[in-house]
């Protein structure tokens, strides 16, 4: 799981794409404290540590009308053992049925990170058409890759630095200093 680990994840957005959550996805992600679905239907959770260790009181923002999908969605899964039927949990997680949980038009919501193997990790919310620019502190630049899909993981391993990182979709560029330790 590319995730898994990410301290410095604070907020999710989960496309209406995504059907699949896979186990451990953002284990120990303990920043994590909001994540919006944009669909009404829960992906499908494999295993139940998806959500585990992330942020005590994490909200899980889902579309309106939406929110009893996810709390009968399977009794087994972690949105039904995360969070109990009230909605809240004791350490007050909570799911809530939200506006901003729509998809977004002309937007481009991507967040960059590094995975545990010192690698880049781009996710977007749709499919998009963009290209991934990575420069060393020098201005060199170290890789130039197409997007590929909603998840990219640049295969290349980093070594200790700071590194700039260009997300170009559509033309809308994103900006991001990710460093290396």
């Amino acid at each position: 799981p590319v995730f898994k680990g990410c301290t410095k994840l604070a907020k999710l957005t989960i496309g209406n794409n995504v059907t699949i959550l896979p186990n451990s996805a953002f284990n120990s992600c303990t920043k994590l404290a909001t994540i919006t679905m944009q669909t009404s239907t829960p992906p499908t959770l494999i295993g139940n540590s998806v959500f585990f260790g992330i942020a005590s009181g994490a909200i899980l923002y889902v579309p309106m009308g939406s929110k009893t999908n996810y709390m009968n969605y399977n009794t087994s899964s972690t949105y039904t053992s995360f969070f109990s039927s009230t909605g809240s949990t004791t350490d007050g997680a909570r799911i809530i049925e939200s506006t901003t949980a729509v998809k977004e038009i002309n937007t481009v919501n991507a967040f960059v990170c590094r995975n545990s193997n010192n690698q880049i990790v781009i996710s977007c919310n749709d499919v998009l058409i963009g290209k991934v620019s990575v420069y060393n502190m020098s201005g060199q630049l170290l890789i130039n890759s197409r997007l590929d899909g909603t998840l990219t993981v640049l295969s290349r391993h980093l070594s200790t630095g700071v590194y700039i990182v260009i997300v170009d979709v559509n033309g809308n560029m994103i900006r991001k200093k990710i460093i290396i330790n």
